[in-house]
């Protein structure tokens, strides 16, 4: 072999192992850059086809704030106008059109970079509109002057552009009640409802009787602090006592409000609105479901139930009475007839996003509850089969919320985590992208993301400090939501403690001491992760005080559980009866409420051995294995008690 032949074959032998060596490190690389999904559950990364509703339901509407001119308080009376117009025709008393809460509108309107505050163009209102989902939007000037108003309402059609009605409007300040029925029948006819003699009655008549009370309600809507908008509702409701739209806006404060539950609760005032609210307003849908979402807000989820189920039952072409349905089910991890109710808000408006991510809640709740937490590598698995059909379900309708409202923060919220678990990483990434976009100071995003690198997933702390460093730099190092994305990453890596090549528990409360000395007030996701870090420290006494504080502060069903975990642990401690008995009765009000997560039943179960009843402590582990049957906890105390 001549020289020159063999330099050749070592020259290419040379090069064939430089080509490998390269080749392992764009291996590597892209090992560390991407996430490393758990193998059961891949549905695979190719496209998927979804059908998108493009038809909002003729009786879609979303109203707008109007604009305003003349005297000081014509933004006061534009503002109460609008909302006591929307109000009306909303329901009478059956639902006559869909349209959005308060807080969904200006979450949405946030969302598009916003205040739901300000007075917008028609032009922009009809784009709000079509992205929203709604046939129609609903605009309008007023003019205030001396005693005199001066109106128009503009109907907008959105899928038509050359279509608006105005609706004009002239009268005395205190004929308001009237020129509202006036409104409200042209508005009516212009959008072609058919209306049965029971509607056109009660439509004939304002929800408001005094001008006074658009004035009143227009304050509440400008400010921001909520003790003062408590005070002006009561007072717009005082000064007229027979006003539907005053008494909707207050029940709505107390059902969407900053309220805790126990502030609800001692709200001696409440309970007697309550009642007579049931003799004034007992037919109306809309009065039905605040009370509803009212007692979910108490965490009273089975009167709850009870309550809209009558709703739904009474007026069943009401998309919010079914969502809210679903919410009450998704609460308490029925996930199945969360579905149930969410797919029928959807099909009454298919093209609002917003029930689309309810939806997709709805299926992802269902998912869990088909394994609660346990992964299977096994896809033939009854269990993973289900689990694999629901996920796949929820990313479904994250799609379409989002192809429906691109700027819908919700739906790629939702998008995130369950492409995590379907290992479709282009739309991990593609939802953390634009959840950053859309609100740059949100910590939720980076939380989610930096879950994908989670040793269960089979990341790195590597790439997890990567999403740390990027929070840090786009929230504020060492401020508050850049520490609770820190310390929620590692929560999420250390059921037992530890993290793997990283800090361990000790630091998760290092940093949950640091969050509460910088924080003005104990807020209840504070709380949380301290309760969390004291779990994971196992400084049980610290628990059980913080867990005391949550409950009595906010009184949500987790903080109960939370609290009869600070009970069993103190009796394992000490052991005192007294705390025993407490945990039991905890555990037992919580699985009253949520009567679909084993947790609570595994716990009561627990409580009732070591108090020597084990034929009953039997059934509440029974009942846990039947909601989750690879639950090991449930089967080792059940051996225990057999």
């Amino acid at each position: 072999m001549s020289k020159l032949a063999a330099r050749l074959i070592i020259a290419g032998a040379v090069l064939v192992v430089l080509i490998t060596i390269a080749g392992l490190g764009v291996i590597i690389w892209a090992f560390q850059r991407n996430f490393i999904f758990h193998s059961g559950g891949r549905l695979g990364q190719g496209a998927v086809n979804v059908a998108v509703p493009t038809q909002p339901p003729d009786n879609s509407v979303v109203v707008f704030s109007f604009r305003y001119g003349g005297d000081r308080d014509a933004r006061l009376y534009s503002i109460g106008f609008a909302r006591a117009l929307a109000d009306r025709l909303y329901c009478a008393p059956k639902c006559i059109t869909q349209q959005y809460t308060i807080t969904e509108l200006s979450e949405m309107c946030a969302n598009h970079g916003f205040n739901f505050r300000t007075p917008i163009s028609d032009q922009k209102a009809r784009e709000l509109g079509k992205a929203f989902g709604a046939r129609y939007v609903i605009t309008g000037d007023m003019h205030v002057s001396s005693k005199n108003a001066a109106i128009i309402a503009n109907l907008i059609d959105t899928m038509n552009a050359s279509r608006a009605v105005p609706v004009r409007l002239h009268g005395a300040i205190y004929d308001m009640p009237a020129l509202q029925t006036q409104a409200v029948r042209s508005i009516i006819a212009s959008m072609g409802l058919k209306l049965t003699s029971q509607q056109s009655a009660e439509l004939a008549k304002p929800n408001f009787n005094k001008p006074e009370t658009l004035l009143t309600y227009g304050k509440s809507f400008l400010s921001d602090n909520k003790t003062q908008v408590l005070a002006l509702r009561w007072n717009a409701l005082n000064n007229d006592p027979g006003s539907l739209f005053a008494t909707v806006r207050l029940l709505e404060f107390y059902a969407f409000g900053p309220l805790t539950c126990p502030q609800i609760r001692q709200d001696t005032r409440l309970s007697a609105l309550l009642a007579r609210v049931n003799t004034q307003f007992s037919d109306n849908s809309h009065v039905a479901i605040l009370k509803g979402l009212l007692l979910i807000n108490q965490y009273e989820y089975q009167d709850a139930e009870n309550t809209l189920r009558q709703v739904v039952s009474n007026d069943p072409d009401m998309a919010r009475a079914h969502g809210a349905l679903a919410l009450v089910a998704r609460n308490r991890m029925n996930g199945l007839l969360a579905i149930e109710e969410g797919k029928k808000a959807v099909a009454l408006w298919p093209t609002n996003a917003i029930t689309h991510v309810a939806l997709a809640y709805d299926y992802s709740t269902a998912a869990d509850n088909s394994r609660h937490g346990h992964y299977y590598s096994d896809m033939s698995s009854p269990v993973e089969l289900i689990w694999a059909i629901d996920s796949k379900n929820c990313y479904r309708e994250t799609l379409i919320a989002s192809k429906l409202d691109r700027e819908c923060y919700q739906a790629w919220a939702c998008m995130l985590p369950v492409s995590r678990e379907l290992s479709r990483r282009s739309d991990v990434e593609t939802a953390f992208r634009e959840m950053t976009r859309i609100r740059p100071k949100s910590g939720n995003a980076y939380v989610d993301y930096g879950f994908c690198f989670s040793p269960q997933w089979g990341g790195s702390s590597f790439q997890q400090e990567r999403v740390m460093a990027l929070a840090d730099q786009n929230l504020g190092a060492g401020s508050i939501p850049a520490l609770m994305v820190r310390a929620q990453i590692l929560l999420s890596n250390a059921p037992s403690g530890k993290r793997v090549g990283g800090p361990d528990a000790a630091e998760v409360l290092r940093l949950a001491n640091e969050i509460t000395a910088k924080s003005k007030e104990q807020t209840e996701d504070v709380m949380l992760l301290q309760c969390r870090a004291y779990m994971l420290n196992r400084q049980r006494a610290d628990l059980l005080n913080i867990a005391q504080k949550g409950f009595v502060k906010y009184g949500s069903q987790e903080w109960r559980y939370l609290l009869g975990m600070g009970y069993s642990f103190r009796y394992e401690d000490y052991h005192n009866i007294d705390d025993l008995k407490k945990a039991k009765d905890l555990y037992s009000e919580y699985t009253r409420e949520i009567p679909y997560d084993p947790r609570g039943y595994v716990q009561w179960g627990w409580c009732l051995s070591h108090l020597g009843r084990g034929n009953e402590a039997k059934v509440k582990f029974l009942k846990a294995l039947q909601l989750d049957p690879a639950n090991e906890s449930a089967k080792n105390k059940l051996q225990y008690v057999q």
